[in-house]
């Protein structure tokens, strides 16, 4: 379903409007319901579904333009365009804000994603549009948590700038942030290694890659934060049977992964200090094994602190997670080490 809630621009009309709409939707299946969205009980119209029998809207994908969301992000005097989507699951929203970059033909040339929850939606407020100038997009955050005071619960709206810089889309304040600079990278480079960037909950940059090992089993890595460092690692392999096993079986798991990250990643200091810890059982005491899950925590000598969890159940999705991060205060100094050797 289109909608629009100002007159057309003069230099993009509706028509180039559904254009550019179809093909987005082209590029991001996802923004139109298809067939398979639709469970038996429920019937699909103008792009929402709906329970049979009723007036129950269970989900609807809305997109809208605006007539200001016009601007040149990428200096190549041509004006690109946002359009607005808004999935509606009951109760919550999701709202996304594509970029799309246009050359003189109305054709896209590229695209970027702003995510923003809604009023009852996921994510830290809903971020409304205020304007766009000059490459840059001027927004404010509503009912915002980022900087919520837990005993007062203030919510105070937060003002954020957004722009491309060197194709990545990016807010304003990141760039004070200690791991601006920082080089993110995380696995060897190799063929079937795909990154991409986006933003974490804090609209800090949010680096992901994709290992992939064989088809169904993967390394899929995010690396994220502004002062402090979250680094995490997932395994899947969606073709393991999921069973019970002990904790001896755990930690053998854990060392033959370890040992790939080791070889096949950026950071063998690392993990070389983590697999002689585990080998050692130096092991942080609040460590526990229940509910098909053993949840494993290490601190380096650089007093990070890594957390690993193994799941053997079919309820969770990874079988490894490896989660590294780091305190405020914490000494960045391995990682501009790193950062010097990475960038030569």
């Amino acid at each position: 379903m289109l909608a629009h809630t100002y007159a057309n621009s003069q230099k993009i009309d509706s028509l180039i409007f559904s254009k550019l709409y179809k093909e987005l939707s082209q590029k991001n299946p996802s923004l139109i319901l298809s067939k398979k969205d639709i469970e038996d009980g429920f019937f699909k119209k103008n792009n929402c579904i709906y329970e049979k029998g009723s007036d129950y809207m269970y989900i609807c994908v809305k997109n809208y333009w605006n007539k200001n969301w016009f601007t040149d992000f990428n200096n190549d005097n041509i004006d690109d365009i946002i359009i607005k989507t808004t999935e509606s699951i009951i109760p919550n929203q999701k709202n996304t804000f594509n970029l799309l970059i246009l050359n003189k033909n109305f054709n896209i040339l590229n695209t970027y994603s702003l995510y923003s929850g809604g009023l009852h939606g996921s994510g830290n407020g809903s971020l409304r549009i205020d304007s766009l100038k000059n490459g840059h997009i001027h927004t404010t955050l509503l009912n915002n948590e980022l900087h919520e005071d837990i005993n007062e619960r203030d919510y105070k709206p937060l003002n954020l700038e957004f722009f491309i810089n060197t194709k990545k889309l990016q807010e304003k304040h990141y760039s004070k942030c200690k791991l601006y600079k920082v080089n993110k990278n995380i696995f060897k480079k190799t063929e079937y290694l795909t990154e991409s960037f986006s933003f974490d909950e804090y609209y800090n940059e949010k680096k992901t890659e994709t290992l992939t090992i064989k088809k169904g089993i993967y390394y899929k890595a995010h690396f994220s934060g502004c002062d402090e460092i979250e680094l995490s690692f997932n395994f899947s392999n969606k073709k393991r049977k999921r069973e019970t096993i002990s904790k001896l079986k755990v930690k053998k798991e854990w060392l033959k992964h370890i040992s790939f990250l080791s070889k096949n990643t950026k950071h063998k200091h690392i993990f070389s200090e983590l697999e002689s810890k585990i080998k050692e059982n130096q092991i942080d005491s609040d460590s526990y094994m229940k509910y098909n899950r053993y949840h494993m925590i290490v601190t380096l000598k650089n007093k990070q602190k890594i957390y690993l969890d193994f799941s053997f159940s079919k309820h969770f999705e990874n079988d490894i997670t490896i989660r590294i991060t780091s305190q405020k205060n914490d000494d960045l100094s391995y990682w501009n080490i790193m950062t010097k050797k990475l960038n030569k």
